[in-house]
Order: structure tokens, then sequence, then C-alpha cells
């Protein structure tokens, strides 16, 4: 079962996460700025993720684990509406990801 964060586009934690299970994975959001970025169709966004070999995606895009305690991901799609959300998830070594992959 992946790890789930919600994020506000400030990088505060958003009303949902689910619950952490021994052994997993810390991460945060870094607040977007300038927040005219939030206007645009995509965005570039980054992080810190605690487990230095899971994968990380992003609204659907798979993110880059740097494996130094930070991870990224580009081209972001967000949300239409004026309020931006973000879908922030973790996937252990052996879970298979949105794409079909295994692994980091």
């Amino acid at each position: 079962m992946p790890y789930h964060r919600w994020a506000r586009s400030n990088g505060e934690p958003g009303d949902r996460k689910s619950p952490q299970r021994p052994g997993g994975a810390e991460f945060t959001l870094d607040p977007v700025t300038p927040d005219s970025q939030l206007w645009q169709p995509t965005v570039n966004l980054t992080g810190t993720i605690t487990a230095l070999n899971y994968a990380v995606w992003v609204n659907g895009v798979k993110g880059t684990n740097h494996g130094n305690g930070t991870w990224s991901a580009n081209n972001v799609p967000v949300t239409k509406g004026g309020t931006a959300s973000f879908e922030v998830v973790a996937y252990e070594p052996n879970e298979r990801q949105p794409d079909g992959s295994i692994g980091n």
C-alpha cells in the first residue's frame, strides 16, 4: 500500500493523509514560489523524503528521488478552479507503481 500525502500549494499538509506504517516514508512538499506559478497548467515541484529508495509520484507524474533526502517532479498538473492541490505518493521499492514499474 503506497503512502499518500495531500498538500496545499504552500507546502502545508492537506486535510487527508494515509496512516503511517512502521518503517514508512516521511515526506514533504516544498512551498510553490512564486505562487503565480499556480496559475500555469503545470509546475515543477520539490520536497524531502526520509526513504532514499522509494519512488515518488505527484498528481500522476513520476518524480525523481535523488537519494539524498530530496525529490523533484517536473510538469506536474495543477488543479483548476483557484485552489491548487497536490497528491504526493511514495511507493516502496517492491510496490507496483501507476505505470506498472516496480522499484525506483
